[in-house]
């Protein structure tokens, strides 16, 4: 029997003051849809500054970046530090050890999740003390 995998990559970006998230689903984790990801969250939001938290995973490297987008890298090997983790930990926690037979199955279940996650639960797992110690600094 010849095993077929299926992939799926989400993006997610999330505001630590409000809870807001943003997501685009794509086949494959590399550059160019990162690229397009960055792209898409500032055309999304065009009137604020938004600083991304990345690791630096090669595949979360860009070519351009947008006025409005300004990033901060953590250190390699420290997702700990970086609070969108614990959101994909929620995911997969809703995800147990559910196996799904069809990609579409696993695509049905994450919007479920994102549907369920409000913001006020999405604060919950991501503000971090030292963030929001760091964005009254500056003053966001």
């Amino acid at each position: 029997m010849q095993t077929k995998y299926e992939y799926y990559w989400l993006y997610g970006a999330f505001d630590v003051l409000i809870g807001e998230s943003f997501y685009c689903e794509y086949n494959r984790m590399n550059k160019i849809n990162c690229q397009h990801f960055i792209d898409q969250l500032s055309l999304d939001y065009p009137d604020t500054i938004n600083i991304i938290l990345m690791d630096n995973s090669k595949t979360h490297f860009i070519d351009k970046f947008p006025d409005n987008i300004k990033f901060i890298n953590n250190e390699p090997y420290s997702p700990e530090l970086n609070p969108a983790e614990s959101v994909w930990r929620e995911f997969k926690d809703k995800m147990g050890w559910k196996i799904f037979e069809e990609i579409d199955k696993l695509k049905e279940h994450i919007s479920k999740t994102i549907n369920e996650l409000t913001n006020e639960k999405i604060i919950s797992l991501i503000q971090y003390p030292y963030i929001i110690e760091a964005c009254h600094a500056l003053n966001i």
